[in-house]
């Protein structure tokens, strides 16, 4: 699946010059929505328009069980030149795509990570019935997922009463220190006004991110060193009763709009790349 952009041309007609813009903000959409892509099944889809071009309701109840099927023979390592489900010799648009599916890249990027963690929730949760465990947590999640995406970062992954947001990895952000930063604040006051207490560690620095996995097991991820790092902040904030503990180069950046004190010297240790 290729997405290609469109030259820029600057037009009289400013109906034109809107629809170009559009047309630039839903490349860039469909670029960030191919990073998690499951890209054997779209292989399968586009592969099938090519050959089957019959849209009734029956083609496409076989089509979906056609996509399924030959998933499973992807993940055994099927050979190239073939659809070993159909017998059938892949098309060139087939062959194209499926080549790409194990072409995983990794690129070297600055970014900056949060590790976010809700301090005492398991033991709230023992207190509370299932539903409203679920209501609280439910709650704060949608507020950072809104909050992280008007920030332009991601909530990478989550688990349970632990969340881990990156900025500049997959959506470029050139100010993802300051957006860190602001996070490290604005988590720790909702948390707050919920009733919760958090605890947050955030750091700054390289890291090796791209499409990384196999055709079955595709994510976009990142290898770096300030991955444990910035869970030794947030567990140090824990231990030591202060909401959010940042490493240098984020509190450079961000001291201008936010006001920092020193936590004293941390024993942590040294995490090798």
């Amino acid at each position: 699946m290729r997405i290609e952009e469109i030259p820029e041309r600057t037009s009289a007609i400013a109906e034109l010059n809107a629809m170009q813009a559009a047309m630039r903000l839903m490349l860039a959409n469909l670029k960030e929505y191919k990073s998690y892509m499951p890209q054997h099944l779209v292989a399968d889809v586009c592969s099938d328009d090519d050959t089957e071009p019959s849209t009734n309701a029956s083609s496409v109840a076989s089509r979906a069980s056609s996509v399924v099927s030959r998933s499973r023979s992807f993940g055994k390592g099927s050979g190239s030149g073939s659809d070993k489900s159909s017998g059938r010799p892949m098309s060139k648009r087939q062959s194209i795509i499926t080549s790409n599916i194990f072409a995983l890249q990794l690129s070297t990027r600055k970014v900056s990570i949060a590790a976010l963690n809700i301090v005492g929730f398991t033991g709230l949760a023992r207190s509370k019935d299932d539903k409203e465990v679920l209501g609280i947590h439910g709650s704060l999640a949608l507020w950072l997922t809104n909050e992280v995406s008007a920030l332009r970062g991601i909530v990478d992954t989550f688990s349970g009463d632990r969340f881990f947001v990156t900025f500049n990895a997959s959506k470029m952000l050139m100010s993802h220190r300051p957006a860190a930063g602001r996070l490290g604040c604005t988590f720790p006051s909702e948390c707050k006004e919920m009733g919760l207490t958090a605890s947050a560690g955030l750091a700054s620095g390289e890291a090796k991110v791209g499409n990384m996995g196999c055709a079955t097991m595709r994510k976009f991820s990142f290898v770096s060193s300030l991955v444990p790092f910035v869970y030794a902040l947030e567990r140090h904030a824990a231990d030591m009763g202060l909401t959010t503990l940042v490493d240098p180069l984020v509190q450079q950046e961000c001291q201008r709009d936010i006001l920092f004190r020193r936590a004293g010297l941390l024993k942590l240790r040294k995490f090798k790349d």
